[in-house]
């Protein structure tokens, strides 16, 4: 279905309103006629529409200037009694400006909500706050019934829109939308004229996280939905309002290249022969058709953009028609003169096929129409006419019969991440193409009989619309121990009270424990989960997870993923589990286990145990005194403020004590020491390692291994150990140990004066004295002083002054 005529009458000079007109739709004559009423003044003009679409300009008139005078919200408004009467006559809803003065200081939107032949009117003033309700007087006056104020539990805060709706359960539903507060609020209007709150969805709903600005109502097969338009989000929402009036998510729709509804400002909606038609259009200049399908999913029929010849150019008012065979769309611009007029012919044999979850065999006459195919391995057939066939992802085999590229579409926008064609993989077959993305495969097979290239591919709109896919939400009120279980879908399941068992099943869910000691399973998708208070377990599953403990003692497996774990309040355990995982203690005393994977890792504040085990760990300890053990890979290990305790263990390891008295063990492999500020314990182990004391009298081994030691600030022990070392003191009195079995060593900056040699008596023979080891074992050169004790054992020490002082700072073990 497409707009094949397309037309703009400029109508008379000076007459355009860039103020939110109001169209109106009258007999005139044979014809049908369209009435522009200003927002600002009280200037119209009248069109003429013929029964076979020609639209031509008629008259330029002055209304009668009659106003009804009421208190609003508690200030005074004076309202055109024409447009209250039409809104009394003909139901629905209006916009005006009391006065007609066109500031929005003035502006006051009107709902109709007749309650038991009462004609009752809903006010919202988007520059105050609270709604009003109005009782129209059979001398023509408004009477304010009721005024309910704005309240923690509604979205009232400078209420944008509104909408009413009578449900199938027979209820009168108003529904009021705050861009301030970014929600919608609805309420049931009472016999008495009162209103009742019945359901808020906003973002402390987890409902949407835009800020919605229009308002539209509709009825389908028995259902009754709610659509919200956001202009910052150029998105479109629909909502199902269930027959207690509370309101539940369906689908979330973006505009982007093929559409025009970015900056939302028009939304209206059709209902005609069983069928929905959804009209929107915005900022980026032109209109968008879409049709509701009875699921609440929205579809993409065709979009019209500005033109020289048109006048789109931020519509400002729309209205929607059925004349003569068509269906027309009327719209105003904010920037050109003007009625622009769009028609796409009805043909009466076009049809709407909803399939069922089992598989179907789906056909369609030859007028052509719609397809949606439900669940399950089905099979679509098209006819003569141009199709629309929309699939689901359901990872069942689907298959197309009597597809016509180039006439007939095909809509995948419930295919998740599907963005591209480009992303789908294609199998060309003689008599059409195969589909593949993911778990799900669409065959075509055309009407006939060719094979479709990529070529067609490309040049098939078969992605739809972009849609979001809607959260479930499914709750709990108890506050005992619940069982609660989702479905494939985004939930968003709330425990409350109680030690409850929650399970996410497939999608990206948010569970949230609250009270009580509660077992939360996520499973596979992006998953978010929140314990709450309470002793709780949390299992995030397949799937990029993020979970929190918040207080008490909770258990924190982040499964497969890349996951982020924070355990909050209390003494907490922390496994992250396959994947690169994010693991934050927080305060108390922690536990954590990081798993295979680079893991980021830091116990926060406290006495926390850290392991990364697998993969290229970081720990960051954080204040408190901290033990963690790098495990297999090469890890950096922090341990910032406090006594921490510091374990490399395999790989090539770095070590940073931070402030205070650490202990720092590198394990195998080439590690890096870094003691920093206090008198540390540094151990290389085995491997070449490299060891700075920095700051405060420390004690450094190198272990096994050709290592680099350098002491640096304070009175520091320095021992090689076995292997080829190299040792600096720094500055102050530092000691240097030697023993049998420690290989060839060089000390490059030794001060007699501070510094002692202490030597294994078990390197000499006979009695252990300073001038017999020099006399036997020493060589001299340039400034240096080789003590070879045979077997490979030597010792080069790299003087400041004489051979007799070195003498005086010889010692032995």
């Amino acid at each position: 279905m497409e707009f094949t005529q397309q037309t703009h009458d400029p109508g008379a000079d000076g007459l355009h309103s860039g103020i939110m007109p109001n169209l109106v739709f009258s007999p005139l004559g044979a014809d049908l006629g369209i009435s522009v009423l200003g927002g600002m003044g009280l200037s119209q003009g009248i069109w003429r529409l013929t029964e076979t679409g020609q639209l031509s300009f008629v008259a330029a008139e002055m209304r009668a200037e009659a106003y009804v005078a009421s208190v609003i919200g508690g200030r005074q408004f004076r309202l055109l009694t024409e447009e209250l009467d039409r809104l009394q006559e003909f139901g629905d809803k209006i916009s005006l400006y009391s006065g007609q003065s066109g500031h929005y200081g003035d502006l006051v939107h009107l709902v109709a909500t007749p309650v038991h032949g009462t004609d009752y009117m809903v006010a919202a003033v988007p520059d105050g706050s609270g709604l009003s309700v109005l009782r129209r007087e059979p001398s023509g006056g408004l009477m304010q019934v009721s005024q309910l104020a704005d309240s923690d539990e509604a979205y009232l805060a400078g209420p944008i829109a509104l909408a009413a709706v009578q449900t199938v359960s027979g209820r009168t539903m108003v529904f009021a939308a705050s861009q301030q507060e970014s929600g919608i609020s609805a309420f049931e209007v009472t016999a008495a004229g009162g209103l009742t709150r019945r359901a808020s969805l906003g973002i402390e709903e987890e409902g949407v996280s835009f800020r919605p600005n229009l308002l539209e109502t509709v009825t389908l097969e028995g259902r009754d939905f709610l659509l919200a338009g956001s202009f910052e989000a150029g998105a479109i929402s629909v909502l199902e309002v269930t027959g207690s009036g509370a309101l539940t998510l369906l689908d979330n729709t973006l505009d982007d290249r093929q559409t025009r509804f970015g900056g939302i400002s028009v939304l209206q909606t059709l209902s005609h022969e069983g069928q929905v038609y959804v009209l929107a259009g915005g900022a980026d200049d032109g209109l968008s058709l879409l049709q509701l399908l009875p699921n609440g999913q929205m579809v993409h029929l065709d979009t019209v953009s500005d033109t020289r010849a048109l006048g789109l150019n931020n519509p400002n008012a729309v209205a929607l028609t059925v004349f003569g065979g068509a269906l027309h769309v009327v719209a105003t611009s904010e920037r050109e003169a003007g009625l622009s007029l769009l028609s796409a012919p009805l043909l009466p044999g076009r049809e709407v096929v909803i399939g069922t979850e089992g598989a179907d065999v789906l056909g369609i006459g030859a007028d052509g129409g719609l397809i949606w195919d439900g669940g399950g391995a089905d099979t679509l057939i098209g006819g003569a006419g141009a199709d629309l066939f929309v699939l689901v992802q359901d990872g069942a085999p689907d298959e197309i019969r009597g597809f016509a590229p180039g006439q007939d579409r095909v809509d995948l926008s419930d295919w998740e991440g599907l963005y591209s064609t480009l992303q789908i993989g294609l199998e060309t077959l003689s008599d059409g193409a195969r589909i593949t993305y993911g778990a799900d495969v669409l065959t075509l097979r055309t009407a006939s009989g060719a094979e479709i290239g990529w070529r067609e591919i490309l040049e098939t709109d078969m992605l739809g619309i972009v849609r979001i896919a809607p959260p479930e939400f499914l709750t709990t009120q108890t506050d005992a121990p619940d069982v609660l279980l989702g479905g494939e879908g985004n939930d968003t399941i709330n425990g409350a009270g109680g030690g409850d068992v929650i399970t996410g099943m497939g999608g990206n869910d948010r569970l949230l424990g609250e009270a009580g000691a509660d077992i939360l399973r996520g499973g596979p998708g992006r998953d978010t989960l929140i314990g709450g208070t309470g002793a709780d377990s949390l299992y995030g599953g397949d799937g990029n997870d993020s979970l929190e403990g918040l207080s008490s003692v909770d258990l924190l497996f982040g499964e497969a993923g890349h996951d982020t774990l924070a355990g909050g309040i209390g003494a907490d355990t922390l496994y992250g589990g396959s994947g690169h995982d994010r693991l934050l203690g927080n305060t108390g005393v922690d536990l954590i286990y990081g798993g295979d994977g680079n893991d980021w890792i830091s116990p926060g504040n406290g006495v926390d145990v850290v392991y990364g085990d697998g993969g290229n760990d970081t720990v960051i300890g954080r204040t408190g005194w901290d033990t963690l053990f790098g495990g297999d890979g090469d890890d950096s290990l922090l341990g910032s403020e406090g006594q921490d305790d510091l374990h490399g263990e395999a790989g090539d390891d770095t070590l940073s004590g931070g402030f205070g008295f650490d202990f720092l063990y590198g394990g195998d492999g080439q590690d890096a020491l870094f003691g920093n500020l206090g008198s540390d314990l540094l151990e290389g182990g085995s491997g070449n390692d490299s060891l700075f004391g920095a700051t405060g009298n420390d004690t450094l081994r190198g272990g096994p291994g050709h290592d680099v030691i350098q002491g640096s600030q304070g009175l520091d022990v320095i021992e090689g150990g076995p292997g080829n070392d190299t040792m600096r003191g720094g500055s102050l009195a530092d000691e240097f140990i030697f023993r049998r079995g420690d290989d060839r060593d060089a000390i490059l900056d030794f001060e007699a004066a501070h510094d002692i040699l202490m030597l294994d008596a078990a390197l000499v023979d006979g009695p252990a004295n300073a001038q017999t080891v020099l006399d036997r074992h020493a060589s001299f050169g340039d400034g240096t002083v080789t003590l070879d004790f045979g077997s490979g054992d030597i010792i080069e020490v790299t003087l400041y002054l004489g051979l007799g002082d070195l003498a005086d700072n010889i010692q032995f073990l």
